[in-house]
């Protein structure tokens, strides 16, 4: 989850009395409640998810990191994470 994700949650639940009362609303409002009580839970478990949510990595940095990974584990050299 990135910062900006963060953010745009903090600013649904500030607005959520202005927010109609309606059912995709209710559900927008749940949605986002669940999201970040489980990211709360992971930090306790993860502190560094929190650098994650700074500095998030690209698909392409992502990509080459589990290649890299797969290669090495292929070659006998599984490394650890």
């Amino acid at each position: 989850m990135q910062v900006s994700a963060l953010d745009l949650f903090r600013q649904i639940m500030d607005d959520e009395k202005a927010l109609p009362k309606t059912k995709p609303y209710d559900d927008l409002r749940k949605l986002v409640t669940y999201i970040l009580r489980e990211f709360v839970k992971v930090t306790k478990t993860r502190p560094l998810i929190m650098i994650e949510a700074f500095f998030p990595r690209r698909r392409g940095e992502v990509k080459r990191l589990g290649e890299r990974k797969y290669a090495d584990s292929e070659d006998g050299r599984a490394r650890a994470s």
